[in-house]
This record gives structure tokens, sequence and C-alpha cells, in this order.
């Protein structure tokens, strides 16, 4: 126990993420023990919540991450120590966060009384209102006017004092006003209005009574008065603008209408009297925003909606997250201001930059109302922590005043306002950072993407997608003009096969080199000339694509024989500066390469290869035992072999690159695993000296991408990889399933898996459409198929793929062509998404897995990994669907991955076909065409059935036919059989 504390100590204390001085400060009470703030936070800190610093939330990473918390690890330690190799979510906190949950002085209470009285038989409004820094916002302003228009009374109340001239703002339109910090959130508000009606004796003499707040801006899709008319001619009681089945069915609270005949009733005035203060927000939504329609429906009232949630074909259970969709397709009249934040909508359509995009075409006052608020929000912070992030950014390259001024924000101080609300409402802060890449991978950052990448994404391997970086038509002319009027002997070189990279031109070009690329793609060779790239077609290509690369990448000496010396670089690297030319010309070496950005040494990597099941492990195991047998020590040091500069004269240098050669061909392919052994071999002693700084942590220098990085544009074709999941009693491959992966095959490289033996000769039926078949009874169904499957994969395998289909043999189809199916999906733009979903279970929605499709986001997330990566054998099969076919969308769903279903919610699999192909699913469950679920019988709804599909599509019903008697061939019962002999 002392020694793993002894570690823990170390650990946290050599953390980044621990600031001794922030928390002794934070801390007082542990700076007055006189205690070790490393020792403190280790033996009690994290336990009682306390942070290690300004930007790292333990209780959050306990959260995102329930399996550490169920290990009572610290979480902080368990991030240094296995979360940051593992890729777990961790949800930093921007240090302005702090400095906004205290009131401003000068705000004071504020009561305003108009001489306006209640009008009898009129529309009254109650208005809850709450902000931090005194000020009632300009969109609340523009929501009391417009609401103004149909109401004759509005009473405001806010939570908060204010500032006195910010009560003139309101008085145009408010009947009375009160501004006073009560602490019971927008109930308490309601609750005062209540009171004051009641006080007023007019609680009973109105027509009808709306409690709004200020969570929304409107009137944006539809006015209210539109609104008001439609709502006419609904019978109910009372009515909202729409309802949330999450948790239980009620209705937003935001805006809710009781009629006169409730507030009549004692019941009314009785709820909203008895509102107390609660101990969080939580308890405020179970206790009022879902009490509220509970109470007043057992009450023996009814209610309706502006909108009515089941009407919107969309997967969340909360509507509000859809905010464009809402208001295009139903003149929706409010959006949640959470809306404008990041994270909060669940489909890029519906993202901040594209709701304040449609707002500043179609309504200019509101938008600028919007704009100010936030301009508003933006506070001049001078803490040293601040002050140093924001200084970071500045000297990071990748911030530009002029570039962000396109945004028409009129801050005083534009990077306050990009640190502070700007990237949540889009904005990037120059051409060369995409915020919308940057959290597409870390879907967990709750702070500016910038600082993000800058405090920790860098550090830990961050890799992009987009090339931002391109040099002029000009540099790149004037680079070719050079070189055809001299000779140099120095070559910066490259090398691509199998097409696993797009080719880029650097940045930054160095006219005294030569750029050369080897590769096997006939295009570029035909080109001759590609950017500052002369294309030559590769020198050695006898093996596979992956070392053919690296027999270029070794041997620069031979397949440069013009060149004295060479830098080779990766081809997905991208060079923005002259660092590693000055490097080559300061350090004088033979040789120079990155150190690793994050591993110490030979062991550690393997270790990590092992992991992540990049390649065969006893292959590992076996390299690794000859080092050590060798007496290789740990800690030596390792390098990133992404850049390498050589001098080709160096005989030394050429032996040990011919033997890296004969350990990448006889013992393993990763080239980090015995390049340092070979170096330490060969008596290379000051290994440190031949280090440059990493590639992907100097990022003013370089820009790593991912392989295959290049967007593709939403016409492009993705590449899909599908695992299908087979199962047969008999053992023999099944005719609709052949032609189903028959199909599936032209939109992906399917690998096959069969829960059974087959027999021989059976699986060689798929040859022609599959890349991989196999077959074994490991009794783990469909999930134990895809398991194994998906295990055939190492990390760079996987990201050749845009997305993985997971699909089995339980289904007929398709009907319809399947690339339909799949270019509607893509354009709505989720992260995961299915074929149908079920929302009739206790466990929750789920997509039903008999076909889901993953983005590369998703089936290279943690999450998902080591999901599929735990299945096990399971007593019955209703516990494989409840703990994996059940769980898995909701898994991935607390992941902050999104989803959507191509079939509306309301049908299921098992739902009537005829319904099903009305809705144009293109697969129909096998069940579909039994009795009871099991003795596969010619009944008379098959026979409707399979009538139905003969006259109306194309498909061949001869498939099903062929599939049933052979299900059933024993006992089938053939229903007037001869009268439709004609289907076959």
């Amino acid at each position: 126990m002392h020694n793993r504390a002894t570690k823990e100590y170390k650990t946290i204390k050599k953390s980044k993420f621990f600031n001794k001085r922030w928390y002794l400060k934070t801390y007082p009470d542990v700076a007055a023990a006189k205690m070790d703030p490393v020792q403190h936070y280790l033996q009690y800190g994290w336990r009682e919540s306390r942070n290690p610093c300004a930007t790292f939330n333990g209780d959050e990473y306990l959260r995102c991450n329930p399996d550490v918390k169920a290990a009572d690890i610290c979480p902080l330690y368990h991030y240094e120590k296995f979360g940051k190799k593992e890729n777990r979510p961790l949800k930093l906190i921007a240090c302005v966060d702090s400095c906004t949950n205290v009131f401003p002085k000068g705000a004071t209470n504020k009561t305003f009384v108009s001489g306006n009285k209640i009008k009898k038989n009129g529309k009254v409004a109650i208005f809850a209102s709450f902000f931090t820094d005194g000020i009632i916002p300009d969109y609340v302003v523009y929501y009391l006017e417009k609401l103004k228009a149909v109401t004759d009374n509005i009473i405001f109340i806010a939570d908060n004092p204010v500032f006195a001239s910010e009560m003139d703002k309101i008085k145009p339109y408010c009947t009375y006003a009160v501004c006073k910090r009560h602490g019971e959130y927008d109930f308490g508000s309601y609750k005062r209005g209540v009171l004051y009606l009641a006080r007023k004796q007019a609680l009973d003499k109105i027509s009808s009574l709306i409690l709004c707040n200020d969570s929304c801006f409107g009137p944006v899709g539809g006015s209210f008065v539109d609104m008001f008319n439609i709502m006419r001619t609904k019978k109910c009681d009372f009515w909202g603008v729409l309802d949330n089945q999450d948790l239980s069915p009620h209705v937003q609270s935001y805006f809710m209408c009781f009629k006169s005949n409730v507030l009549k009733n004692k019941c009314f005035y009785d709820f909203f009297a008895s509102v107390k203060k609660q101990k969080s927000v939580e308890e405020v939504i179970r206790c009022y925003e879902l009490g509220t329609t509970k109470y007043f429906v057992e009450a023996g009232f009814v209610y309706k909606t502006y909108v009515n949630s089941a009407d919107i074909p969309l997967p969340r259970l909360n509507k509000t997250v859809y905010p464009l969709y809402l208001i295009k397709k139903f003149s929706f009249p409010l959006v949640k201001i959470k809306a404008l934040n990041r994270g909060w909508s669940s489909t890029a359509a519906d993202c901040p930059n594209h709701l304040l995009e449609f707002l500043r075409k179609h309504n200019k006052d509101l938008y600028g109302c919007i704009i100010s608020w936030y301009e508003s929000r933006v506070k001049k912070i001078d803490t040293k922590t601040y002050l140093s992030q924001k200084q970071l950014l500045l000297d990071s390259g990748m911030w530009d005043s002029k570039y962000y001024k396109k945004y028409n924000v009129k801050s005083d101080d534009l990077l306050d306002f990009y640190i502070q609300v700007g990237w949540q409402l889009g904005h990037n802060p120059s051409k060369f950072f995409n915020n919308d890449e940057y959290l597409s991978l870390y879907k967990h950052v709750n702070m500016c993407p910038l600082l993000h990448f800058l405090l920790s994404g860098s550090s830990s391997g961050y890799t992009v997608q987009e090339n931002l970086y391109k040099p002029s038509n000009k540099k790149i002319k004037e680079y070719w003009q050079i070189r055809d009027t001299r000779k140099s002997k120095r070559a910066v070189y490259t090398c691509i096969t199998g097409n696993y990279d797009d080719l880029i031109s650097h940045y930054y070009i160095d006219n005294t080199y030569d750029y050369i690329c080897f590769t096997d793609n006939t295009d570029l060779i035909a080109k001759q000339r590609v950017g500052i790239w002369e294309i030559r077609p590769l020198v050695y290509n006898k093996l596979n694509p992956s070392l053919n690369n690296r027999w270029h990448k070794v041997f620069p000496h031979i397949c440069l024989k013009e060149y004295n010396e060479s830098i080779y670089i990766d081809s997905n690297i991208n060079v923005l500066s002259s660092y590693i030319f000055d490097a080559v010309a300061a350090k004088q070496k033979a040789f120079l390469l990155p150190q690793h950005f994050g591993r110490k040494c030979i062991y550690s990597e393997a270790a990590e290869i092992k992991n992540l099941k990049l390649v065969n492990p006893a292959t590992v195991n076996v390299l690794m035992s000859k080092l050590r047998k060798e007496g290789f020590p740990e800690g030596w040091g390792l390098g990133e072999n992404n850049i390498l500069y050589r001098n080709h004269k160096n005989m030394v240098l050429r032996r040990i690159m011919n033997d890296w050669w004969y350990m990448l061909t006889k013992f393993c392919a990763r080239d980090q695993l015995s390049l340092m052994y070979l170096f330490w071999k060969h008596r290379i002693s000051d290994i440190k000296s031949h280090f440059i700084i990493n590639t992907r942590q100097s990022y003013k220098d370089f820009r790593v991408f991912r392989h295959n990085s290049v967007i593709k544009k939403p016409n492009n074709k993705k590449r899909y990889l599908c695992l299908f999941a087979g199962y047969s009693a008999k053992g023999k491959m099944e005719d609709y399933a052949i032609n189903y992966i028959r199909h599936l095959s032209k939109i992906a490289e399917v690998h096959y898996f069969a829960d059974c033996q087959m027999k021989r000769g059976e699986l060689a039926k798929i040859s022609d459409f599959v890349k991989f078949a196999g077959a074994e009874r490991h009794k783990m169904y469909d999930f134990g198929s895809w398991s194994k499957l998906f295990g055939r994969f190492s990390y760079e395998d996987l990201y050749k793929y845009d997305g993985i289909i997971l699909a089995n043999d339980s289904c007929y189809g398709p009907i319809f062509p399947l690339e339909n199916m799949f270019n509607e999906m893509e354009r709505r733009n989720v992260d995961f998404w299915g074929c149908t979903q079920n929302n009739r279970v206790r466990e929750g929605t789920h997509i039903q897995s008999y076909f889901v499709v993953l983005s590369r986001d998703v089936f290279t997330s943690y999450a998902f990994t080591d999901f599929l990566k735990n299945v096990k054998v399971e007593k019955v099969r209703s516990d494989i669907v409840k703990k994996y076919e059940y769980r898995l969308t909701g898994l991935l769903s607390r992941y902050g991955f999104t989803y959507d279903t191509y079939i509306k919610p309301e049908f299921l699999a098992s739902s009537d076909p005829i319904d099903l192909l009305n809705q144009r699913c293109p697969l129909l469950k096998v069940k579909n065409f039994t009795v009871c679920g099991h003795t596969m019988k010619y009944s008379p709804n098959t026979y409707r059935l399979i009538s139905y599909l003969k006259d109306n599509y194309e498909y061949d019903v001869n498939y099903i036919l062929r599939h049933l008697d052979y299900l059933d061939d024993e006992y089938m019962t053939r229903l007037d059989f001869e009268n439709w002999k004609f289907c076959r």
C-alpha cells in the first residue's frame, strides 16, 4: 500500500494538471494545516470533490468513467497512468467559468409597479428571469415586446438584483417587476407572480395565465399571435409549446398557459404557493418541471402542446435539441438559449453557427440582440492563469484577429470574445484551426477548443483531419523555377503505397532540397509532377504495400543514390517552418529523428502496441524476449520515426539500416520496436543528442494528419467495412443470406463469421463477395461474431474506413437499394445510425442491432472498442439482448455520440412488414414471416406478405420460400399451397 501511494504521489506531482500554488490558494484550510498539497489531494482532496488545478475536473472524469469510480481510484492518477493512453474522455474547465457566479457591485434589489391594473378577463404573463451580471439582456426585452402583443399584463420576476438603469428597459411592457435574489429558480419566480395576482384578487378573474422564462429567445419561426390562434382551437385546460418524453411525459416549463378553469381551482394556488427552495437544480426539475404536469393531470385537467414530440421523427426525447428542424417544419416560435452552446444541439444541421446564420438572414433584430448579449458576457479577467492562457493563444500562430473580424463582433477584445463565448458560436480563431474538427474528436471538451489543444491535445498525439496549411501556387512555381536551374545533393522524400495517404505539398518549402515522392499510384506517376513533388515509381515493389513503403523509408542511400543526404518525412506530415532544416545544419549529426511524444523506450511502446492490437502480440513477445536476452535496457530512449534525416555517406548508418530491414522482415514490421535497439547495438551512446522535437507537439513547425485524412465531400463515396454475423443450425449458407451479402459487397468490404460449424464448401459460396469468411461455435451470438471480426483489425487498419456496418442474417432483403438508405443517412450527419429503433422496452430506446452503422469517431472510440472486446458467453439469449443490444445505444449516447434511424421511431422491425415497406424499409426480419416466432408455416399472414412482395416489388420471393422450406421442411403446413405455387 505504501509503495502504491509513493507511485501515485510521484505521478501526481509530475502531472501538469496539479498546480501546488493554485491548490493551496483555493483551499486555505490545507495551507493552514501546513499539509503537503499533493498528499492532501491523494488522501482527501479528490474524495471531497476538490480539483487539482483550475482546469481538471475530477468529479466529471469519474462521472464519464464509472469503472474508475467503482475502483475507488484518484481520478488524476488514473488519467495520467491509464486514461491518457486509453483516450478516456477528459472534460477540462475553462478558467473563465469561475468568474460568473457573483453579482456585480452596484446591482441592487429593485421593484417597479406601473399604474396599469390587472385587466379583468385578460391574458396575464409571468416572466421569470435570472442573470448574474445585473443586466437585462436585449433579447429578453425583445421577447417581452413581442409577448406584449398577445397579453394584457406582464409580471416580471428576476431571481437576481439589477442595476437601476435596467428597469427602464422593461417599463414599457410590464405591469409589475421585482428583481431580487430568492434562489428558488424559475418556479420560485412563478410562485411570486402567482402570489402577487392572489394579493390583487385577480387570479380567478383573468382568462388565462402564461408562465414563461428567459431560457429561450424568440419569437423566431412563427409569431406568438399565430401560436395563440392555433391553440385557441384545441380543447384543453392548459398547454405548452412542446412536450418532453424524457424521464416522464411533461409539458416543458419554459412556456405554459393555464386557462381560467384551472386558475379558479384551489389546487392551482396551492401548487405554486408550496414551491420551496431545493438543494439542486435536479431536484427542481424532479419536483416542479416534471411535477407540474403530473400534478394537474392527476387533478383531472387535460393538456395539449403546440407541437407534439411524437410528430418529430428524430431520436432524442427532448426535441428542443433540434431548433432549426422545429423552426422550419413547425414555424416554432422559441429556441432554447442552450442551442447556442456547443454540444447542445443534436445534429450538425442544428449547430450554433447554422442557427445564427438563419437568424441573421430572417430576423436581423433578434440576431443583433443575441450577439450584443454575448458581447456583454465577455469579462475582463486579469488573473495570471487566464492571462497566461491568452498569451499562449497569441503565441500559437493560430489566432488571427483580421480573420476573426468576419464574424462582425463588436467586442473591444476579439480574443477575449473567442475564448469565452465565440467558440461556442462556431467561430474559428483563424483559417489554420477548425473548431468543429477538433470537437468531433474530443467530444467531451467543454472549453475553448484551441485552448484545449494548446494545453492538452498537442501533447497527447492529436492529429488533424483537414489540411489548412497550403503553399500558394506562386511559391510552388518559384520552387520549380529554382530547381530546374540548379542541381542539389539533398532531398526531402516520402513514400505512398496502397493509397494510404493523400499527397500534400509542404507549407514551408526549402528551395535547396529536391522533393521526391515514391508511389505505386499510377495516376500520380502519370502526372510526373504534383505540387512540389517529383513523382517516381517504387524502386522496390516485391512485398505488401506496407513493407514496400518501409523499404523506401529504410534505404535512402539505395533509392536516392544521386544524393548525399536526405530527410524522409511521412506523407501525413506537413512542414510549416524551417525548423527541421535548421536542426540539420546546427546539429551536424549523421542522423536525426523526433523524440516520441509519450513513451520513453521500446518496451513501453511494445506494451502499447499489444494493448491496441496493432500486430500479433506473440510476434511482439518474441522480439522483446530477444532484446531482453541481449541486455537492451529499459528507458534507453524512443523516437517517433515519422521524420528521418540521414547522411548517405555514413557507413555505420548504412549497416544499421540493413539490420533494420532485417528486423522489420524477420521479426516485426512496427519500425519503432527495433530502431533504438539497433542504435544501442551499434554503440550509438548519445542517442538524445540525435533527437529533435516531436512533430505532434511542435504545432508551429509541423502538422500531423490522420492517415487518408483529406475530408471527403458529402457526394464522395465513403469506404465502409461490413462485419456480418451468421448462424445456421444445419451448417449451410442459405440463398437469401448470400443474396444479402452480395448486395452489401457493392457498398462495403464484407467480413463474415458464423456462430456455428459450417459444412465443407459452404463458405466458398460467398468467396466472391467477402474478404474473409470464418465459422466456429462460440455461443456468443451476433455480438460474439462481431467481436471476433473486429478483433482481427489493428487501429491502423480501421482508420482506412469511414464507417463500420454491423449486420446479420436475420433479415430478408434488400427490397430497396441499400444506397438509398445510405445516401439519406449520410445527409443527416450523425455519429451512428440504424434501420429501426425500439422505444418500447423498459431498458430505454435503442437501435435494433440487426443493422447498425458506426462512424469512424465511434468505432475507434474507447467506449465502443471496450464494449465489443468484453462480449462474453451468456446463459440465455435474452441476456445477450439486454447486455449488448439494449445497452449499446445508451452507452454511446452517454459518450456524446448522436444517432438516428432511417425508419420513423414508431415503426419497429417487428411492425407489420407492409407498413415498413411503405416507409421504404430495405430489410424485413425473418420472424415477420413466422407464426408466433417459431414454427415456420405458410400461414395466411405469410401468404399475404409474399404475395404483396411479388406483386409490388422486384425482390425475388423465392429466396424467402426456399428459406422457409429449409427451416420447416419436417413439419411444414402448406395452406392452400397449390393456389400460389406461381410464387415459385
